[in-house]
């Protein structure tokens, strides 16, 4: 039995909701809104000044930090394919050029943006459903523990949600200008979180079917508008990506890669689960898959062409599972609507130690979806309501495709934040009224989404995430050098957890720089049998193998990288040389040889010559000399002398 509604809204007229005249409706409301916003960002940036991942930066902030230098120091066009969205990176460089590589001041602008964001969810609040509303769902958006946490971390989330969110309001205006303005935010917005090109057609679908505007002729004029505006930003993109690798990308070539860890038998999270043959980092992962694809192929592939292949993978992955996939799936579901904030370069809720703000009962995820739901209820009759319900169920899809993470989810927030303001608004007044029966099915509501949204669904319990959160921290700590906080950081991850591969190999990484190599390879040794698939784990006891004169056990140390990820050309070269050492002359050559193969690389060329001048295969090294000097190559004169050039 659908909810009744008060006041005309069964008749389809206007629904009722609280009087504009109170003091919520204020505009000093909505002042102190921002201003409470304000004050808790700043607050939360400040309290982190102290921690070590403030100034140190690992993983995709370090990728991002790094791009942004590259850019402001002059490569504005850069030479490929975007790998990864680049509307933060170009953020970060303009700030470097005009303030300098100050992280306090990025993130105060990050924080000021954050209060903007708060800012435009209470303007569509106020749109759709009256001052009082808006302002309550601007300070719903103000006390969101997420978006206090991810505002001041060196990473894109905070951008796609301001631009998202002010393409939604700009969109929810009648006039050719708002729907540009949409059009040029969401073309923006998808700068910064490529899945969002999915909601350009819905868009367009929805400005043409809207019947508010007659004639037919006006709603086209509106499509075009906001077809026009998202042109305005994405045409560039794609210009510039065909000027650089002569392929018509729009944004970005890494949206098969992304489909296939979403969706390989392997990944049984639902979150990011890297393949074996995939080294977990940004600077890592477009080299390891692309040379993944060609090894298979046998070919060597341009990048789109690379992620084409990866789609084509997960769609197998998917129709050679399907019972497996729709689980699979029906999980992912899951894990968008959930309460828990699904970590992924940082952990929110380790972060409660040293933030306070953090540590506060704020906002969270779970605690609006029940309201938002009961708020699409109660207006689902609106045009304008079913627009945002398109929105969220097409964004949900758009994610779920793929993987999820919990900064992933989280522009659905402003307007989750509208739909459960005026969601609340709906229940006080009818608490008020004494409306019992409307009550009771709210309440009823409520009570089911909130057991949904609150279930436990994370392949990562909250003491998981926060022995990673151990593990990344001490990771930052190696990087800048403070060995013995880092080996304390390692060690609380293995007081919680005490086989973690991560904390074992990171520990034995940096006894292995501070040369304590008793301990380095106790901790690697033990690393490598938690997770025989640790490729990581091998490479470091490779390295501490061959720096204690045991060739033959880093040799097999190699061996088991190469048999996790074949196609890893590193490590190959890697084998040669050390099979090279090792007097294997039979297995050197074929391992410089598949060097070869992969990158042509010219130390290859050389090692294979000498690896068959010292099997007594004169021959063959003169037949691969010439073949190197045809290719441009130089042989060291005392090489040359071996083979009487």
């Amino acid at each position: 039995m659908p909810l009744p509604l008060p006041g005309k809204s069964a008749q389809g007229g206007p629904i009722s909701h609280p009087g504009d005249t109170g003091w919520i409706a204020s505009r000093w409301f909505l002042a102190a809104v921002l201003f409470v916003a304000a004050f808790l960002r700043v607050c939360h940036v400040l309290a982190l000044r102290d921690t070590p991942w403030f100034h140190t930066l690992s993983l995709d902030p370090e990728h991002y930090d790094l791009w942004a230098q590259q850019i402001a120091a002059g490569d504005w066009i850069g030479k490929e394919l975007f790998f990864m969205e680049p509307l933060y990176p170009y953020f970060l460089a303009v700030i470097y050029k005009v303030i300098g590589r100050d992280f306090l001041w990025v993130r105060l602008i990050q924080a000021a943006i954050g209060v903007a964001t708060c800012g435009v969810t209470a303007l569509l609040g106020r749109r759709l459903f009256g001052r009082t509303i808006g302002n309550f769902a601007g300070a719903l958006a103000a006390l969101f523990a997420p978006a206090i946490f991810y505002e001041a971390e060196i990473d894109k989330t905070f951008l796609a949600v301001f631009w998202v969110t002010l393409s939604v309001y700009l969109f929810t205006g009648g006039s050719r200008w708002s729907r540009f303005g949409s059009g040029f935010a969401l073309g923006v917005a998808t700068l910064a979180r490529g899945n969002l090109l999915l909601l350009v057609p819905f868009a367009l679908l929805a400005s043409i079917i809207d019947k508010t505007h007659e004639p037919r002729s006006q709603r086209l004029v509106l499509a075009g508008s906001f077809l026009i505006g998202v042109a305005s930003i994405l045409g560039p993109v794609t210009a510039r990506n065909y000027h650089v690798s002569g392929q018509w990308v729009i944004t970005t070539a890494h949206g098969g890669q992304n489909f296939y860890i979403g969706n390989y038998h392997g990944n049984t999270t639902g979150r990011y689960h890297a393949p074996v043959f995939v080294r977990a980092h940004p600077r890592f992962e477009q080299e390891d898959f692309q040379k993944e694809a060609e090894r298979r192929l046998g070919r060597k592939l341009s990048a789109l062409e690379a992620s084409s292949y990866w789609f084509g993978e997960g769609v197998r992955e998917i129709v050679n599972h399907p019972r497996w996939a729709i689980s699979h799936t029906m999980r992912k579901f899951a894990l968008f609507w959930n309460d828990y904030e699904e970590p992924d370069n940082q952990d929110m809720y380790y972060l409660r130690g040293a933030s306070w703000v953090l540590r506060l009962r704020l906002v969270s995820f779970g605690m609006l979806v029940p309201f938002a739901a009961l708020g699409l209820v109660i207006h689902r009759k609106r045009r304008d309501v079913r627009i945002l319900c398109g929105f969220l169920i097409l964004y949900c899809a758009s994610v779920v495709a793929f993987f999820v993470f919990s900064r992933y989810r989280i522009h659905v927030t402003p307007v989750l934040c509208v739909l459960a303001a005026s969601g609340l608004a709906w229940l006080w007044a009818n608490i008020r009224m004494r409306r019992v029966r409307p009550c009771a099915y709210a309440g009823l509501l409520l009570l089911c989404l909130g057991a949904f949204t609150f279930r436990r669904v994370s392949a990562m319990s909250e003491k998981g995430s926060i022995v990673q959160a151990y593990i990344n921290e001490g990771g930052t700590l190696a990087v800048s050098g403070e060995y013995g906080k880092a080996i304390e950081s390692f060690q609380k991850a293995l007081a919680i957890e005490p086989h973690s591969d991560g904390a074992l190999c990171g520990l034995g990484v940096t006894y292995a720089r501070l040369e304590r190599f008793p301990q380095a390879e106790a901790n690697l040794r033990a690393c490598v049998k938690a997770n025989p698939l640790n490729r990581l784990g091998w490479a470091a006891f490779s390295l501490l193998m061959e720096q204690s004169g045991r060739h033959q056990e880093a040799l097999d140390a190699t061996e088991h990288v190469l048999r996790i990820s074949p196609g890893d050309a590193k490590a190959t070269f890697r084998a040669a040389e050390l099979a090279l050492r090792l007097g294997k002359y039979t297995l050197a050559i074929e391992k410089y040889r598949a060097v070869i193969r992969m990158t042509q690389e010219g130390r290859a060329y050389v090692g294979l010559i000498v690896a068959q001048l010292s099997a007594g295969h004169l021959d063959d090294a003169r037949a691969t000399s010439k073949e190197f000097r045809r290719r441009g190559g130089d042989l060291p004169a005392n090489i040359a002398k071996q083979l009487g050039e």
